[in-house]
């Protein structure tokens, strides 16, 4: 899976912006039956982007099909409608360019 990822990540951050904005990693045989640690690998992702210094340049959107707001399933229960905004068929890895997706607020 590192493999995979990191092979992703170079070939977003070396194509020109217009070619290619985002990948789309899905991993079907890969921590489909527990969320919890499908999110405690996405943390592994998460943080050496921030020591690559690539924060700023790629950001990382986790789907699951058990996913919860950490919090959600104590708070307001695990099928709640929220909670339905990042379940998927299989555990998924959205790879995009931080800069084409940040919002720009413009006021005249």
């Amino acid at each position: 899976m590192y493999a995979s990822y990191w092979h992703q990540v170079a070939l977003l951050e070396s194509a020109p912006p217009r070619s290619l904005s985002t990948t789309l990693l899905i991993t079907p045989n890969f921590g489909l039956s527990n969320a919890e640690a499908f999110m405690a690998f996405s943390d592994t992702l998460t943080n050496p982007l921030e020591s690559l210094q690539l924060e700023a340049t790629i950001q990382l959107v986790f789907f699951h099909p058990q996913w919860t707001f950490r919090d959600g399933a104590s708070r307001v229960g695990g099928d709640t409608a929220g909670n339905f905004a990042r379940r998927s068929p299989f555990p998924m890895i959205n790879i995009l360019r931080t800069p084409q997706v940040q919002l720009r607020l413009v006021f005249y």
